[in-house]
């Protein structure tokens, strides 16, 4: 049965309130996904910071502004990105217009030629000059490097979508994988302590 977003809100809310056995970052988790969905988590923040203040964790105050800040850009992110496009991820969104060559035309290929051909690169642009479009199959490898930490669902995302393009062979990269643990301190900063 599907919930409307003030149901799954009020859900939530019971669940803060019955929620002894929950640890501050299962509950952290618990919103960052409902406001990844596209809900405002803000009519929660008063059960969150009860919660906070029944285990004695003492000056949170900014910390919980700071979350329910967080928590408010996750939700209109969600909702500008998906406003008008299909309900995929970026990764594989991107993975498709790279490897399928879906949506490609706005792809463009500037190869490193050393300094002195990236700078003449960039002046024929500046002169009117078009850069080459980018074709993957005209290359036997292509890199996806993810700055800022991939998900392993995302990862899971690209090699979906490589499996459709056998003729390149697809290399996946990142600055890290984001763990739960990651990306609660990623998006909210250190937890205080109680």
């Amino acid at each position: 049965m599907l919930h409307s977003p003030q149901n799954a809100i009020n859900d939530l809310e019971n669940l803060l309130n019955n929620s002894q056995d929950l640890s501050i970052s299962q509950i952290l988790l618990m919103l960052t996904f409902t406001a990844s969905l596209g809900l405002d988590t803000g009519p929660l923040r008063q059960s969150f910071e009860s919660i906070l203040r029944d285990r004695g964790y003492d000056h949170f105050d900014s910390w919980a502004s700071n979350v329910f800040s967080a928590l408010s850009n996750i939700s209109n992110l969600r909702l500008d990105y998906y406003a008008n496009s299909s309900d995929i991820s970026l990764c594989k969104s991107i993975a498709e217009s790279v490897l399928l060559e879906k949506d490609a035309d706005d792809l463009v290929h500037l190869p490193y030629l050393g300094t002195m051909g990236t700078v003449f690169s960039g002046l024929n642009s500046f002169l009117g000059g078009s850069p080459s479009h980018y074709k993957p199959s005209n290359y036997s490898r292509v890199y996806f490097f993810i700055v800022g930490g991939i998900t392993w669902s995302e990862i899971n995302d690209i090699k979906s979508v490589a499996k459709s393009s056998p003729s390149s062979e697809v290399m996946i990269g990142s600055t890290n994988i984001i763990s739960h643990e990651s990306l609660l301190i990623d998006l909210f900063g250190p937890q205080p302590t109680p």
